[in-house]
């Protein structure tokens, strides 16, 4: 026999001690492919097999090379479509083809071999490397469309089949991954490889057609989207175990990594995907697997307490598996089948996903209990189980029993595929009369007592599919006219095989045209926009015959009658009128397009005049005004239009002077302006003066006056102050400003201060003056001409103060001090009025000359104790000596 040759050329490929063959269960996409069972299994520990392949009862082993018998199978697959049965036979380099007849027959015959020319045959890539050939192959995967997927391990790739079930022997593969085609051979770490001495034994598919395999060298798993699409030597989309899809995974006993022992692979209905890390003695379980990221942990596992544990113990239990672990395969009962090698076992673990970390199986096959593991050759016993299979069609869990060369079989009414639902008395009702409902009503039954899910429905106009038609009910419109409906649906199942075959109605009656009620079309619109600006023409009615449109100052209006009885519609769209701008030469305008605007609405636009040009109004029929440059549209009842105009911008005279020509010089700059132009005023003060305040457009601003967007010619008056400093006191050294007079040609000739104490009389004793004195000399005025000048001190005047001057009055020629009334004190200021030749002018002549010397008094707060005498004014000395004078007189005449 061939067996012994072909198995020592893998172990001397592979340097192990024992045949380490893949294991996988025909993968299928069971929830479209094959349903799902109601229940699990309700299995019998040790319960006997029913069926075999490869030999002719339970008792002998099977073995050799023909269309029924073969050497060491590791997996096989069953076509859901045609019920026929691939069967791996890993070191005849070949996969036998059972039909589905011979698939149930104890020894049954093959009908076909890939990787040979005929049945007797079994050389590794028999002819050379092609794709014909097969080298080693492992496991295998289906899908629903018939494809076979088979990892090729002594070639390290993985081949395609499309329409397996009908090819001939010896066929040609059409598809590979792992090799760039079918003649090269390649390893690596890159994302289109495996790895250099990785064993594929993993291969499975989901339901939608995402293709995983293990790629034990690189402790990693490569999942490959949608593979049947994949061109030769694509690149994986994914991978579980490593970081990227460019290096190999880290290895170690994390919920993150393999072992270098990657054998099944599995994927359930939900498309969760299990792991056979058999390094680890492990079964890991990746939730939602295909939307993994690269390197995600795993959710659940199985053979361990945790993901850090290894279990080293050779104890045969129900929660441990051995080291050598292949096939893996859930099952349409929902239920995870495991081929336990080295125990000569499978066991069972029902509803998996759920399962607790390191839960216990709830059934063997192979064994009676769980802590048995005897090889044996009976109907109830295995030797070396490697793969699983499961032929869907038949309903039987299929075992590759790798020693006893044979595959047998555990047949379970839950493992055969969920019936399709049905849909039957399929009717319509109502009256076949345009404007009316049809409704559609059908009998939902499930063989599987599946509840119903979202059926899909559709009419058709003949044999025409009505588009957007999928509703139970229908309305019946003008082109079903002289048409016959049917109602159709496709029940869908809420699980197992959710959908069954189409069922249609019977036709209705020929449709007739019934009264139809007018409708408004797509012109009909009932708010307050889009505006049109002359009435609508077209679409007015989408059932009806429009009547001729209305056109009042906010709507336009129609009607819409109906045929044959119907109603008739009334229909309306808002009415708007353009308002179009436009721009002359020098500027522009925003928005700069015809506006469309409601009835007496008073839109705005924004004029732009270009640099040196200014707005030189609007012309047009709008109306309206311009603020700036804003132009607002009188109300609008009609179309109209209008024109921006613009000139060139106007210029303006900014001109600075200085009040009363004293104190320093004043100048603007420039000194003349285009309209909207900026200037700048400065006033600069000459000896002994300093700057004091703007009058005119300038008044606020300091010494150096800004003017921005002139609109007019623009004047200002600089004022100065002659500058003498405060004589004493605690404002002693701070400046007092000087404002000269303005009218009647007065100038100061001089103006100093001085301590009080340079008069020679004190002050009267009520009275403090602690800012010292001014002396004023005016010159040049008008003789008998009145001056007024302005003292500006540093801080504010305290309330009650008043300005004393000290010389001659008319009263009293004789120096002396007294209340000057020409004085006006407000907050920091005293304002000083004297006329030449009048009270507070020095010299009392009306001569074009003022001598003035004063300042601010204060009177003392009341005396306490001890006070001086009060000094009389000279008024009450002369109202005195007169008193005296007439008591002397008096006393004469007594002594006479």
């Amino acid at each position: 026999m061939p067996f012994p040759r072909a198995l020592r050329l893998f172990l001397r490929s592979r340097f192990i001690r024992v045949p380490i063959v893949a294991p996988l269960v025909c993968t299928l996409a069971l929830a479209t492919a094959v349903g799902s069972a109601t229940a699990a299994t309700a299995w019998t520990n040790g319960q006997a097999a029913t069926l075999v392949l490869g030999a002719d009862d339970f008792t002998t082993a099977g073995g050799g090379a023909s269309a029924t018998r073969f050497v060491g199978p590791t997996d096989i697959c069953a076509d859901a479509a045609t019920g026929k049965v691939f069967v791996v036979a890993h070191n005849q380099h070949r996969i036998l083809r059972f039909s589905a007849a011979e698939a149930i027959k104890k020894g049954g015959v093959a009908e076909a071999v890939f990787g040979q020319p005929d049945f007797t045959s079994y050389a590794d890539n028999n002819g050379g490397l092609s794709a014909k050939s097969l080298f080693l192959p492992m496991t295998c995967a289906m899908d629903a469309a018939g494809r076979l997927f088979v990892t090729d391990h002594g070639n390290m790739r993985v081949l395609r089949y499309d329409n397996a079930a009908t090819k001939p022997s010896f066929a040609e593969a059409d598809g590979v991954l792992g090799q760039a085609n079918f003649v090269s051979m390649n390893t690596g770490t890159e994302a289109n490889l495996f790895g250099t001495g990785s064993s594929l034994f993993g291969i499975a598919l989901d339901a939608h057609g995402n293709l995983y395999v293990s790629d034990g060298a690189n402790k990693r798993v490569l999942r490959f989207n949608n593979a049947a699409t994949k061109a030769n030597g694509a690149s994986a989309d994914g991978v579980l175990g490593a970081a990227n899809l460019t290096t190999a995974g880290a290895g170690g006993v994390t919920a993150y990594t393999f072992g270098n022992k990657i054998y099944g692979l599995t994927v359930d209905a939900a498309g969760n995907l299990y792991v056979s890390d058999t390094t680890n003695r492990r079964i890991l379980r990746f939730d939602n697997a295909a939307a993994k990221a690269n390197g995600a942990p795993a959710d659940g596992v199985l053979g361990v307490q945790d993901f850090t544990t290894v279990q080293f113990s050779r104890v045969v239990s129900a929660s441990t598996v051995s080291s050598a672990v292949y096939g893996i395969d859930v099952l349409a009962d929902g239920a995870l089948y495991v081929a336990d090698h080295t125990l000569n076992r499978v066991l069972v673990y029902n509803d998996p996903a759920s399962k607790a970390n390191g839960a216990a199986a709830d059934y063997v096959l192979g064994q009676t209990d769980f802590t048995s593991s005897t090889q044996a050759t009976t109907a109830s016993g295995l030797k070396a189980p490697l793969g699983l299979g499961y032929n869907a069609p038949a309903g039987y869990l299929m075992i590759p029993d790798f020693y006893n060369h044979r595959v047998v079989g555990h047949f379970a009414e839950s493992l055969k595929p969920n019936a399709a639902p049905t849909a039957s008395s399929v009717t319509i009702t109502g009256a076949a009369t345009v404007g009316q409902e049809l409704s559609g009503s059908y009998t939902y039954a499930d063989a599987d007592g599946d509840n119903e899910g979202a059926s899909t429905f559709v009419w058709k106009r003949g044999s025409t599919v009505i588009s957007g038609a999928t509703a139970l009910k229908y309305v019946l419109v003008a082109d079903d006219v002289d048409q016959k409906l049917t109602f159709c649906v496709t029940p869908v199942a809420s699980a197992g095989t959710a959908t069954g075959t189409q069922a249609c109605s019977a036709p209705t009656a020929t449709v007739t045209q019934g009264p139809v009620n007018g409708a408004c079309g797509n012109a009909h619109n009932s708010g307050n926009t889009p505006l049109l600006t002359s009435a609508p023409s077209g679409e007015l009615c989408s059932a009806g015959t429009p009547s001729s449109v209305t056109s009042a100052s906010t709507t336009f209006t129609w009607s819409c009658a109906g045929t044959g009885g119907g109603t008739t519609g009334s229909c309306q769209a808002p009415r708007g009128y353009s308002v179009s701008p436009s721009a002359g030469a020098n500027g522009s305008i925003s928005p700069d397009t015809e506006q469309v605007v409601a009835y007496q609405a008073t839109p705005s636009f924004t004029l732009s005049p270009n640099s040196g040009y200014v707005v030189d109004g609007v012309n047009g029929t709008c109306g309206g005004s311009i603020a700036g440059n804003t132009y607002t549209t009188a109300t609008v009842a009609q179309n109209c239009a209008f024109i921006a105009n613009f000139q060139p911008a106007p210029t303006y005279a900014i001109t600075a002077s200085v009040h009363a020509n004293v104190g320093g010089v004043a100048s603007c700059n420039p000194a003349t302006v285009t309209h909207g132009g900026n200037a700048t005023c400065t006033a600069t003060p000459a000896t002994h003066y300093r700057f004091s305040t703007w009058t005119g457009v300038c008044a606020g601003q300091g010494a150096t006056c800004t003017l921005t967007n002139i609109q007019a010619a623009q004047a200002s008056t600089a004022v100065f102050a002659y500058e003498i400093k405060v004589p004493e006191g605690p404002q002693k050294g701070q400046p007092v400003g000087v404002t000269p007079p303005a009218e009647n040609k007065w100038t100061i000739q001089t103006a100093s201060t001085a301590p009080t104490s340079s008069i020679p009389t004190a002050p009267p004793s009520t009275v403090e003056m602690p800012q010292g004195i001014v002396t004023l000399k005016l010159a040049t005025g008008d003789a008998g001409s009145s001056a007024t000048v302005v003292l500006t001190y540093p801080q504010p005047l305290p309330a009650g103060t008043k300005y004393y001057k000290f010389g001659k009055t008319l009263a009293n020629r004789t120096d002396h001090w007294y209340e000057f009334r020409g004085a006006v004190i407000s907050g920091n200021t005293i304002t000083l009025t004297i006329q030449d030749g009048g009270e507070g002018d020095n010299d009392l002549e009306a001569n074009g000359f003022i001598d003035d010397p004063g300042g601010p008094g204060l009177s003392k707060a009341a005396p306490t104790g001890a006070q001086a005498i009060p000094t009389l004014s000279e008024w009450g000395v002369l109202l005195l000596s007169a008193l005296a004078a007439a008591f002397g007189l008096r006393a004469a005449r007594r002594r006479g």
